[in-house]
Formats: C-alpha cells, structure tokens, sequence
C-alpha cells in the first residue's frame, strides 16, 4: 500500500453517503449495538464536512471534520474497515485529513477518542487536554486530545 494509492474525497454522492452510513453503522455503532441514525441532522450540519478514504478506488475509511472557528476544528466519527484494519490507512487517513483541514483555516484539532484508540492519537502527535465539546459527544469510554498542524 502506499499513499498514492489513497484519496479523499467529500461524500456528495447518494453512493457516497450511503456507504459511509454504512460503514459507521457496521465499525462504530453495531459492536456497541448502540442505534445509529443516518439522518441525525450533525451529519448535514453547516461547517461539517464529512470525507472518504478511497484505496485503489474503493471507500475503506470515513472522518467528519466539524469547523469550530478560530482556527479550530474536530475529527468525529473515524472508521476503517474491518478488513482494511492494521494496514496503515488510519495514519493515511489522519494525514490526508490534517491537509484538509488545514485548507479550511484550521489550526488545531480536537477529538474524542475512544480509549482503544488514545494510543494511535498520541503516536500521530495528539496530547490530552479537555476542550469543550458543544455537540456533547463526549462518552465514559472518551478521551479528550488535541493536536496543533504544523504548516504542510
């Protein structure tokens, strides 16, 4: 796998959507068997862009970066797929939507992390910190990390 081989790209598309629902039900919500909802108005909410990873032309991944203002931003609902897992697309994905994000004047990011995942955040170079989540995402199973982009 290298990176050329990846891109992303702005769910538009009906197909695009409905794959990335898709993915978020089955990686995010299903082993949690909490109810995920595709048409939760966070989804299309103004300043949200929500993005797919394609690999050699298929969608393995998904992130949403929410817009805060002041150069601040919030990655949310990540997923690779299962069969993709272990492979390097999660830090390809990371990478790729830092470049994005930081073309829409962010500076800082923030996230939520799941616990299982606060040790890939910190080897991509996320520390702890709390911030205050508006949206109120924040769960017993978070941890609240943030992360200043260097200019690419």
């Amino acid at each position: 796998m290298t990176e050329t081989n990846c891109e992303l790209v702005e769910a538009k598309f009906p197909e695009e959507w409905k794959y990335l629902h898709e993915l978020r039900r089955s990686e995010l919500f299903k082993p949690k068997h909490t109810p995920y909802n595709p048409d939760h108005p966070a989804n299309y909410a103004s300043g949200r862009f929500t993005l797919l990873l394609k690999f050699n032309g298929k969608y393995i991944g998904t992130a949403s970066l929410d817009v805060l203002g002041d150069g601040n931003g919030v990655i949310r609902v990540v997923a690779i797929t299962k069969e993709e897992q272990g492979k390097g697309h999660g830090r390809i994905l990371e990478e790729k939507f830092e470049a994005f994000a930081y073309k829409k004047g962010i500076t800082k990011l923030f996230v939520n992390a799941n616990k299982e995942a606060v040790e890939f955040y910190k080897k991509l170079g996320y520390v702890f910190e709390s911030w205050d989540d508006s949206a109120n995402t924040l769960t017993d199973d978070s941890v609240q990390m943030s992360k200043v982009l260097a200019v690419k």
